[in-house]
């Protein structure tokens, strides 16, 4: 088997032999109620599908980024980092 599926299958079985016994399923319904919130609040993509519906939403966003330029830092000289906006 895989490393990654061997990795779930045990993930699984500590949480069904270990995690469930002790928390019960008022956890499990807890946590489900909480999922399905989430959920709600900020709805599934699934990826692939609505690619483009994606793309128009990143459309128009304006992304700056701060690039440092190399300064000298001799002793007796003035310090001082130089930064500009780059699209």
């Amino acid at each position: 088997m895989a490393e990654r599926v061997k990795a779930v299958v045990y993930q699984k079985h500590l949480y069904w032999e270990e995690v469930y016994p002790r928390l019960g399923e008022t956890h499990m319904r807890l946590a489900w109620e909480r999922e399905f919130m989430y959920a709600m609040q900020f709805p599934f993509q699934d990826y692939g599908i609505d690619l483009e519906d994606m793309a128009q939403q990143e459309k128009g966003l304006r992304v700056a980024r701060l690039t440092q330029k190399p300064v000298d830092t001799r002793k007796g000289e003035e310090r001082h980092e130089n930064r500009e906006i780059v699209d």
